[in-house]
């Protein structure tokens, strides 16, 4: 139970940092186009207490907090995964060049149909 918990205040955080980044990235549109700027901000908000909820709720009710947040701010609930998914893929990336071609498996060649 405490490695969850461990793990609810690590997405907590990363929640925290995107909806920092969020809104970085609004404050590019004021004075120009300030109702992009309006609803980024709207966005970042929705992050920060989306990331409260994570410190804050048990497993039940983040289920329901991040289906209500994706219900109400979809768009930002895709970037947000997709952000996600980057981060991991860029962790993976810099866990794999630990590991030499050496120690990754090996897969045998297959034919295609060829004798």
């Amino acid at each position: 139970m405490s490695k969850l918990d461990d793990q609810k205040g690590t997405a907590a955080n990363f929640v925290e940092q995107l909806a920092q980044s969020v809104q970085k990235s609004g404050e590019q549109f004021e004075g120009q186009q300030d109702w992009i700027a309006s609803a980024i901000g709207r966005g970042a908000a929705e992050l920060n207490t989306l990331a409260g909820s994570l410190r804050d709720k048990d497993l039940g009710e983040l289920t329901r907090e991040v289906q209500s947040f994706a219900r109400r701010q979809p768009a930002l609930f895709i970037g947000a995964t997709l952000v996600a998914g980057f981060a991991v893929a860029r962790l993976g990336k810099i866990v794999a060049g630990d590991v030499s071609r050496e120690d990754l498996p090996t897969v045998p060649e297959v034919g295609h149909g060829r004798d």
